[in-house]
């Protein structure tokens, strides 16, 4: 009557998870930045809006992605180093 399905939970390794939101923002940027420079008149509200975007998403890209979070996936993928407690995982001495 019953039917048990097991069902592996299969993640992308490390890196690659953290390539997606690295890339997402770049591309992001992009887009914000071609906003930012249009020739449309934006009005000075509409031209603040987006520089402040442009700083925000480029601060989330440059302060916090590349320099900590992919240091951090990359350090507990290649060296099973857990990246809050710097301890080794079991099974990756």
């Amino acid at each position: 009557p019953g039917l048990n399905i097991k069902s592996r939970n299969v993640q992308a390794p490390l890196p690659l998870r953290i390539l997606v939101p690295v890339l997402y923002n770049t591309a992001r940027l992009v887009y914000i930045w071609n906003w930012a420079t249009s020739a449309l008149t934006l009005g000075a509200l509409g031209r603040a809006l987006a520089i402040t975007n442009a700083a925000y998403w480029g601060l989330n890209l440059f302060a916090f992605l590349i320099p900590i979070a992919s240091l951090r996936y990359m350090r507990a993928h290649f060296f099973g180093v857990e990246a809050q407690e710097v301890k080794i995982r079991a099974g990756l001495e």
